[in-house]
């Protein structure tokens, strides 16, 4: 078996990122298995974990009401997954549920947190990667909020000959 820095140093997220802080995060890392369909997080629920997806896929969804939980992105092996225990109030933002078989790195949130507080260099690095991790699930949803509106057009932004105004 590799060690977590050996597994941490594999994951394109870490890539360019210093050893020496990757040390640091794997000192504290675990595995954990998720079987298909299995609940990663829900939203509203405490965010206290950081993700990085060894291999497997993780759906991350949100709830629409009179709908149901509709797919925003499929994070995939390689790829980080929960930001939210980064950023006050720590409470999801999205439900994650395993698409199949997920084996995940798991770093408790907290105490990230208490090492970025001790260890600015740390935050600093953490904070850059997370800032694009915002930015691409920003983007994503945005898509699919554009993609659902183009299945289910409000009724009241519809053109005569048919349109949609947006």
């Amino acid at each position: 078996m590799h060690s977590f820095v050996d597994l941490l140093k594999t994951l394109p997220f870490f890539e360019n990122f210093p050893e020496d802080l990757i040390e640091k995060l794997a000192s504290h890392a675990s595995l954990k298995k998720f079987v298909a369909g299995e609940l990663v997080f829900e939203e509203n629920g405490v965010a206290d974990r950081l993700f990085l997806i060894e291999n497997g896929f993780v759906n991350l969804q949100i709830d629409v009401e009179n709908y149901g939980p509709v797919n925003i992105e499929k994070i995939m092996g390689g790829s980080v997954l929960g930001w939210s225990w980064l950023f006050p109030p720590h409470y999801w933002h999205f439900t994650a549920r395993a698409g199949e078989e997920t084996l995940a790195i798991v770093i408790d949130g907290k105490e990230l947190r208490e090492m970025i507080e001790k260890d600015r260099d740390l935050g600093f690095q953490l904070y850059k990667l997370f800032s694009r991790v915002v930015e691409e699930r920003l983007q994503a949803t945005r898509m699919k909020l554009v993609e659902f509106y183009k299945i289910f057009p409000d009724p009241n932004r519809i053109e005569e000959k048919g349109q949609h105004l947006f």
